[in-house]
């Protein structure tokens, strides 16, 4: 009994770090998937290398933003939401700010492409 007791308040006691782990494993794995969607875009475009230099900063900058925004458990779903469009918003100007003409009519295609996929 004191076996299973103590296997139970184990169990217990390490679901919430587990559950933390998962997390910081999964925000790992898509600050991952950013980098390399940002190498491939930068690629894509032709930017040069202030262009990335400021898009990376920016994007550091936007990704602590989008944690925030995803971590305030003050803010409903719909306010977060309305936030994160937001957030979207601001990267779209963003870019639309530092791309050349060529670049954005790029840009606009590969964004067809993946709305298409």
């Amino acid at each position: 009994m004191k076996a299973l007791t103590l296997a139970l308040a184990s169990a217990v006691l390490l679901t919430p770090s587990c559950s933390f782990a998962g997390q910081l494993e999964h925000r790992e794995h898509y600050e991952q998937r950013v980098e390399k969607h940002q190498e491939h875009i930068a690629k894509e475009l032709g930017l040069t290398h202030d262009q990335k230099s400021k898009m990376k900063r920016f994007s550091e900058q936007h990704r602590a933003e989008i944690r925030a925004v995803q971590d305030d458990n003050a803010l409903t779903p719909e306010q977060k939401r309305q936030k994160l469009m937001e957030l979207h918003r601001q990267h779209e100007q963003f870019l639309a700010g530092i791309l050349t003409p060529a670049q954005k009519t790029k840009w606009e295609g590969l964004r067809a492409e993946r709305r298409a996929d």
